[in-house]
């Protein structure tokens, strides 16, 4: 049963098309290996799985409905991190979990006090 899926999806970076029409589908548990040369889209993808970048075409789903119906339960099911630079490299993976989450709670805490 497909759990995580890319309908058709297109992006445009800086007025280029950088794919168009990428569909995938993975069930639970699954794994998506993304190769390919620098510009060719690899991080842009991410970004829009995250629902952090909106596809110009095309759908992201999560259990059969469009993620962007919801952003706010898509960003609670998942944590993105980006490049090398956000990665601590002198805290385990574990540690570095454990940082990111702290930040979120304290963001989630801060906006809770009705200020």
């Amino acid at each position: 049963m497909t759990l995580f899926e890319g309908r058709n999806l297109d992006c445009r970076r800086g007025g280029r098309d950088v794919f168009a029409g990428l569909s995938f589908e993975l069930a639970a548990g699954g794994a998506l290996l993304l190769t390919g040369a620098n510009g060719s889209g690899k991080s842009s993808l991410l970004r829009m799985l995250a629902g952090l970048l909106r596809p110009a075409g095309g759908a992201v789903l999560w259990d059969g409905q469009p993620v962007s119906e919801d952003p706010g339960a898509h960003a609670a099911r998942l944590h993105y991190l980006g490049h090398l630079d956000a990665v601590k490299p002198v805290l385990s993976v574990r540690e570095n979990l454990r940082f990111w989450a702290s930040l979120r709670e304290g963001a989630e805490g801060a906006g809770a006090g009705g200020d």
